[in-house]
């Protein structure tokens, strides 16, 4: 009805005026991107990669992921707990697992009366050195499996951050893949309803000059502008 009305105008536009009003040429659309979009697909029988955003083949979206990657406070937050539970396991494997080896070395100056032992002479010179060695080995057996449940605790705990830290990549990585396509998409609609107010605008024009030549009613020109006036309210909340 609209573009019936539209063609009405221009015609009777082109009759009562001297230049002639042609409409906007429709431009021959195939697709609806100007580049044609890489469709990531699943191949059966295979896990998805860690890096999954880079199926889209979007070099601005593999650098906003990156760089959301590599400034995370919450990525760096979950890998310094991921060390520090893998350290503890190292320190109490170690403690538990390995003998422990303790060795210890003194050296004492020594001055001896002879008349104290009852001897007159002593075999060596004094006052001498005196060097002391000793090596202390120990080892936790473990009896009733405290310790291995210990160990087992610890290794669980290394688990459990590991796994925190990739649910919160990924996490991260889906929330800002999700915004990036739902800008970009924004955007098309912006510079969509953009365009379509420019055309709006054309048409409201044709319809007041119309309205000046007696050639369209009042109530034609108020309905363009309340649809102009729709669309353009529109915009705003994009």
């Amino acid at each position: 009805m609209k573009r019936a009305l539209f063609f009405t105008l221009a015609a009777a536009t082109a009759g009562c005026a001297g230049d002639p009003v042609a409409p906007p040429d429709v431009p021959a659309a195939e697709q609806f991107t100007s580049s044609p979009v890489a469709e990531p697909r699943l191949a059966p029988g295979r896990d998805v990669p860690a890096d999954w955003w880079t199926l889209f083949r979007s070099p601005a979206l593999d650098g906003l992921v990156r760089q959301a990657l590599d400034a995370s406070p919450t990525l760096a937050r979950a890998s310094a707990r991921l060390r520090q539970a893998q350290e503890d396991l190292d320190a109490r494997s170690g403690a538990t697992r390995l003998p422990t080896i303790d060795a210890k070395l003194s050296a004492n100056r020594v001055d001896v009366n002879p008349q104290s032992l009852g001897v007159q002479n002593l075999p060596i010179q004094t006052p001498f050195n005196l060097y002391l060695a000793s090596v202390g080995v120990s080892y936790t057996f473990d009896l009733f499996g405290a310790v291995s449940r210990e160990l087992d605790a610890l290794e669980a705990g290394v688990d459990y951050q590991r796994y925190e830290l990739e649910a919160a990549r990924l996490m991260l990585a889906g929330n800002v893949v999700t915004t990036a396509i739902r800008e970009a998409g924004l955007r098309e609609r912006i510079a969509a309803t953009a365009e379509m107010i420019s055309l709006q605008e054309q048409q409201l024009a044709i319809a007041e000059r119309l309205e000046g030549l007696g050639g369209v009613a009042r109530a034609d020109v108020v309905a363009q502008r309340a649809e102009l006036a729709q669309t353009r309210a529109g915009l705003p909340g994009l």
